[in-house]
């Protein structure tokens, strides 16, 4: 790429609906001309929502080089394309419909595209995310389909046709070679900046951010990119490495972190991967040691306070459970190397997930790249139906057309209303969990009693510090872009049918179209979405009414149980959960991500087998080749119990005999 241009080979690879096009790009090397591209009107039958799990499955991650190109698109949903299929089509550009990139944060999905010799990602949407990984490596994704016209011609793209859509400093990074050559350059010049006048009323984002942001810019607009300072990192061992080499790469192996004392590092991904590799794939466990041990060694030549259960100094955590039970405050600005970080928004926490260069820049400059997101006011109403959850709102919330049409992309959810003051901590820590589902970047609820209770007991304030986090509430006539309205009333029993956690519909209405009849094979009640205290609790009442019922788990059943932290495990041996999940031959595990990344206990083994998860995702290939669907952890152990799906109106009208 010159200063101006972006070079061209003539070469696309077009993602479609339709298996028979992507077979026969690969046979030939691609689309390779607009005539070809037009004439098989491929523009119209552009694939959708692809995730990064597609783009870069699981165990693709164990690597973090060019090894990658090899692996692009094997998790592809249609099952076509095998080892080395793109890498030998060569595209400069890679094409697709909207929500791109969505699911987790992984770099290794662009990077991927990058190493096979991509210069620019074109879809009619963008997952926020992926797309600040594409500009952190020097990817130009764009959603202006003219672009295709120079690639077929063979002729350098002007840089001035991606102009419109990318921010000052955007260009400069790409520019300058990446966001870390920007840093070295630029990281001292930065200077605080006042993107609210004082005396206009702010809603809560704006109000966490507001004192954080700098720019290199004296002229730098509200609506620009800019730089927001952080108070915690933390990354895991399944991205660490890659962070590790790319900040020894450009800063050398002696450069120092700044403040190490509030970066956390987690083994909590792979930890019982071993459990679940078939024979022939058992190699693929001395390359996720490899992670384990560079991560390990990077924790140990710094100090960094790290969360892995090897040993008993050490707790065992999902790296989103001990966030909200150890780290975070409310007012914060956190970043992780995981998409789900949004969960401590829960606590009022403007949290969200990067990708590795974001976070080894972070390292070093303490800061993250950031733009004002659009704010979307989802005002909660009422009190929960007997026998609903959290899970079920936020299933619910993804029906809305708001939603369902993307509306939500790169936006902030701001929850509040009198509905909320009815959630605990952990069933607001399972909606903010899933507002990257919902397409945004994450979700923050207001401060009140409950939060304040929660901190008080979980962290050692003063009563003048826990007093002062009331303020953190949107003022009353703060201003946001979008407002919607959830009457808790409405809410019924949902469930995600397999391949998108979008897909959601109602239970009972599910059942009635087929004939209750729904069989499962496994059901998996864990997660940083499903194994939180109150999760155990829902599992245990279940279980406690199948025992007063006589029932008992159908042998054609795994049922397993996934602890998300120590503290959870201690919490269930307190309440004598233990004996009554064991009683209903429940497999118990210690905490990790497992099942719900393919990486232990709980995955599918068969494309046949159905799989009923309180996890949060369900794209292709997440949890093995079967089936899963998405529910509530009550709707997820009785399945367990009943060896089909029911609503729980059913279940519990049933009386002892």
């Amino acid at each position: 790429m010159s200063k101006n241009y972006i070079d061209t080979n003539g070469r696309a690879f077009v993602l479609t609906n339709t298996p028979q096009q992507i077979e026969v790009q690969i046979n030939n090397q691609g689309v390779k001309s607009l005539d070809e591209y037009l004439k098989q009107d491929i523009c119209n039958d552009l694939l959708d929502n692809i995730s990064t799990d597609e783009i870069t499955p699981g165990w693709c991650c164990f690597w973090y080089d060019e090894k990658l190109a090899d692996f692009a698109y094997l998790g592809l949903r249609q099952g076509v394309v095998h080892e080395g299929d793109i890498k030998r089509i060569n595209p400069c550009v890679i094409v697709s419909g909207n929500s791109k990139g969505c699911g987790s944060s992984r770099e290794h999905s662009p990077y991927a595209e990058k190493a096979l010799g991509a210069k620019v990602i074109v879809a009619k949407s963008f997952e926020k995310i992926y797309y600040q990984n594409c500009i952190n490596i020097g990817l130009f994704p764009t959603t202006d389909f003219s672009i295709l016209e120079y690639v077929f011609d063979k002729q350098p793209i002007p840089l001035d046709k991606f102009s419109e859509s990318m921010s000052r400093i955007d260009r400069e990074i790409i520019y300058k070679g990446g966001l870390f050559k920007f840093n070295i350059e630029h990281h001292k010049n930065k200077q605080p900046i006042t993107v609210f006048d004082e005396a206009t009323p702010l809603n809560l984002l704006q109000k966490i951010v507001k004192n954080r942001l700098s720019s290199i810019y004296s002229d730098h607009q509200s609506n620009e990119v800019s730089f927001c300072h952080v108070d915690l990192r933390f990354s895991h061992e399944y991205v660490s490495p890659m962070c590790i080499s790319l900040f020894e790469s450009e800063l050398g192996h002696n450069a120092t972190l700044t403040d190490p004392t509030s970066i956390v590092c987690f083994q909590d991904h792979l930890t019982f991967l071993e459990q679940t590799l078939p024979a022939q794939k058992q190699h693929l466990a001395v390359q996720a040691n490899r992670l384990i041990e560079t991560q390990l060694e990077f924790v140990k030549l710094n100090g960094l306070t790290y969360y892995s259960g090897r040993s008993a100094s050490e707790k065992s955590a999902i790296c989103h459970n001990a966030v909200m039970e150890d780290l975070a405050l409310p007012g914060q600005v956190i970043i992780g190397t995981d998409s789900h970080t949004c969960t401590a928004g829960a606590l009022g926490c403007f949290a969200f997930g990067v990708g590795a260069t974001d976070m080894a820049n972070a390292w070093f400059t303490k800061d993250v790249k950031f733009t004002m997101p659009k704010t979307v006011a989802i005002e909660l109403v009422g009190e929960l139906p007997p026998w609903c959850t959290a899970k079920d709102i936020v299933l619910q919330l993804l029906t809305l057309d708001f939603f369902k049409h993307s509306e939500a992309l790169g936006c902030v959810l701001l929850y509040k209303g009198d509905g909320i003051k009815h959630l605990s901590i952990d069933e607001r820590a399972t909606i903010a969990n899933m507002a990257v589902e919902m397409g945004a970047t994450t979700a923050i609820f207001e401060v009140d009693s409950v939060t304040l209770d929660y901190i008080e007991k979980m962290r050692d304030l003063p009563e003048h510090q826990v007093t002062a986090l009331l303020e953190l509430v949107n003022d009353d006539d703060a201003q946001f872009d979008h407002q919607l309205s959830l009457e808790l009333s409405s809410v019924s029993p949902s469930i995600a049918l397999p391949g998108d956690p979008r897909n959601v519909h109602s239970l009972e209405h599910i059942l009635a179209q087929r004939l209750n009849t729904i069989t499962v094979d496994r059901a998996y009640a864990g997660s940083c979405t499903g194994g939180k205290n109150s999760d155990m609790d829902l599992y245990a009442q279940v279980l406690l009414h199948a025992k007063k019922l006589g029932l008992e788990k159908p042998d054609n059943i795994d049922f397993y149980i996934q602890f998300g932290s120590d503290n959870v495990k201690s919490y269930c041996e307190e309440k004598n959960y233990i004996s009554l999940f064991e009683s209903f031959g429940a497999k118990l595990i210690d905490p990790s991500c497992g099942a719900c990344i393919n990486a232990g206990p709980g995955v599918s083994k068969q494309s046949s087998e159905v799989t009923i998860s309180s996890q949060n995702r369900n794209f292709p290939g997440r949890s093995g080749p079967g089936s899963v669907y998405l529910a509530s952890p009550t709707v997820v152990a009785i399945a367990a119990v009943a060896g089909k799906l029911m609503t729980p109106s059913e279940f519990f009208s049933k009386n002892e005999h």
